[in-house]
């Protein structure tokens, strides 16, 4: 079949837009405290926190409060409070990329088929390659949903401490939980 000319530009920018659109991460913002973290983490995410001191420690988060980050590493718990961490990230799941690359190509192939039947008559095509083309451009697009993530390498920044400064040197933070209240200092030489 040959498209008109229409046609070819229509298909040409909804290939660029879902190429882009695949590519296109979280526009959200890292979140600046525990309470902004909420909506972005859950209990059972992998994360990796880094400690005000530069220390990594891998888990999966079993507590989140306002205030604190319960991690299970291995068989222990640990207890991060919100003054105590620098970061927080985790890695991007291949799901997320591969699921926007299955809905966006089926659309697209509804489109294009949409068009195509408009253009040839329903007699011309028939409603069953009419679904195996749909699906089949659906399938491309869950593969190159799931290339364009897992190209994507490293961790994904979802919370990063707030500077709460004294000094440019001098970081004095309030610290509270059940098991510890005061205020965190920490002196940078």
């Amino acid at each position: 079949m040959l498209f008109d000319h229409y046609t070819s530009l229509s298909c040409i920018v909804l290939v660029l837009l879902f190429v882009l659109g695949v590519s296109i991460t979280e526009g959200q913002e890292v979140a600046g405290s525990f309470e902004q973290l909420q909506p972005r983490a859950s209990v059972g995410d992998h994360v990796t926190v880094t400690d005000i001191t530069g220390r990594e420690v891998r888990g999966t988060i079993t507590q989140l409060s306002l205030s604190s980050l319960t991690l299970l590493v291995g068989q222990t718990k640990t207890e991060f409070f919100e003054a105590e961490v620098e970061t927080i990230s985790r890695r991007d799941s291949r799901w997320n990329g591969t699921l926007w690359g299955l809905g966006v190509g089926g659309v697209l192939g509804a489109w294009v088929d949409s068009g195509f039947v408009k253009e040839y008559g329903r007699e011309d095509i028939s409603v069953g390659e009419s679904v195996e083309f749909i699906a089949g451009a659906a399938g491309i697009g869950a593969g190159i949903g799931f290339v364009v993530d897992a190209m994507i390498r490293g961790r994904r920044l979802i919370y990063s401490r707030a500077q709460t400064s004294i000094k440019g040197n001098t970081t004095v933070l309030p610290m509270w939980g059940s098991r510890r209240k005061g205020i965190f200092a920490l002196l940078r030489f």
